[in-house]
């Protein structure tokens, strides 16, 4: 099969998939914040935040890098069962540093028992993810989409009935996290068509994975935080209906990020390989990609801009009016998010990650500093400036590596 028609095919099922995902996200979050209202959201929010963080300090990068060397050589499936061992174990930790932090938060029971219960969960994603990331490498996308769609289907059917009756944000949880159990199973299946599911518990390759990984590591703990410092923050410094009316801006954000996540996962493993193959049609890849992305961002932002105050009470009611100022700020953020998704794909799949590193850890630590500032001064206000100025800044610092990287293969 030609690239080309490999490129369409697998960008296809992803924005379909991921278009439906969004969709029926939309959907739960509306029914949260219809039934537990905007103090239900904001711990609904705090409690994914937090348990994403955590759970993911067992990856140690180990998917992305995994997808990186079978995209270059589907020779290396051995990879991934020495991975798979090392992931069962970093889980179970991680497991246990969840329930340790969850009962050191001043928050109330509902929220800490969602956490350790939703974090068993979370862990488990990260093993999931490892066959998802083996998928993906060998260029096939459409079993991703079988499985998000199952969970998010009965998260909204059966979420929905739980909280349409109950009212209750913690039976809601359990719910999600038997979902996110069945969601993992289904990768794992997939994944065997692919790569071996038997675990290989061999330290000796767990240091070698880990010794060359770790830096996407690295990439992942600094994004989070600059893409989700201003949740956590919000829920540890302001109460949570704070959190849920910055949510509800945001959440429109998240919503137009489909676009880039589309593009970055159906190309960065043809990234990987065309850099070794073929430098000079992974340009004309670059340049396309980042054209769609600037158009779609700058026509994105002035679209949310706009309408703002309108989405923000059909979707949500009159009870987040103070959700419009967070998304009228946070619509100008889709440009420079766009394009830093399309810079990290390009920097990390031909082996720059260092690079990329530097960036995200440096406009990482500006982020924590001015959320902690701007929160105290401004609330939710400052949380959304600080995650404007953010990611302008780290677009700006990505812009020059990248162009020099694409001259060179001019």
């Amino acid at each position: 099969m030609s690239l080309k028609r490999k490129l369409i095919i697998n960008a296809s099922w992803l924005l379909a998939g991921q278009s439906l995902q969004k969709l029926i996200s939309y959907l739960v979050i509306l029914i949260i914040s219809r039934t537990v209202g905007d103090t239900g959201l904001g711990q609904y929010s705090f409690v994914i935040s937090f348990t994403g963080f955590v759970s993911y300090l067992s990856d140690f990068g180990i998917n992305y890098y995994i997808m990186r060397e079978l995209a270059r050589d589907r020779g290396k499936k051995d990879l991934v069962s020495y991975a798979l061992g090392f992931k069962v174990v970093l889980a179970l930790i991680d497991w246990l540093l969840i329930v340790f932090l969850a009962l050191q938060l001043n928050k109330t029971w509902v929220v800490k028992t969602a956490i350790i219960l939703y974090g068993s969960g979370a862990v488990l994603n990260t093993i999931g993810l490892l066959f998802t990331s083996s998928v993906f490498a060998h260029e096939v996308t459409k079993y991703e989409t079988y499985s998000v769609l199952t969970e998010r289907s009965l998260t909204l059917i059966a979420g929905g009935a739980v909280l349409f009756i109950t009212r209750d944000l913690l039976a809601f949880f359990v719910v999600l996290t038997a979902n996110l159990f069945l969601l993992n199973f289904l990768r794992i299946y997939f994944g065997s068509k692919f790569v071996s599911v038997r675990p290989a518990f061999e330290p000796g390759k767990w240091l070698e994975i880990l010794s060359k990984s770790y830096v996407f590591w690295f990439i992942y703990i600094f994004s989070f935080i600059y893409f989700n410092t201003d949740i956590i923050m919000l829920g540890l410094m302001k109460p949570d209906r704070v959190v849920g009316w910055y949510k509800a801006g945001y959440f429109f954000i998240q919503a137009a990020m489909l676009v880039p996540s589309v593009v970055v996962n159906t190309t960065m493993p043809s990234i990987s390989r065309l850099w070794v193959e073929d430098r000079k049609t992974l340009r004309v890849l670059f340049n396309r990609a980042f054209q769609l992305l600037l158009v779609t961002g700058i026509v994105s932002a002035l679209g949310l801009f706009v309408t703002a105050s309108y989405l923000i009470r059909i979707f949500f009611g009159e009870e987040f009016s103070n959700s419009v100022v967070v998304l009228r700020i946070l619509a100008w953020v889709l440009i420079p998010m766009f394009l830093n998704s399309l810079y990290g794909s390009l920097l990390n799949g031909i082996g720059r990650e260092r690079t990329y590193t530097k960036v995200i850890g440096a406009t990482a630590l500006l982020n924590v500093v001015l959320n902690y500032f701007l929160i105290l001064r401004m609330s939710y206000v400052g949380a959304a400036v600080a995650t404007l100025v953010t990611n302008w800044v780290a677009s700006g610092l990505l812009l020059k590596p990248v162009r020099q990287l694409t001259q060179e293969n001019a």
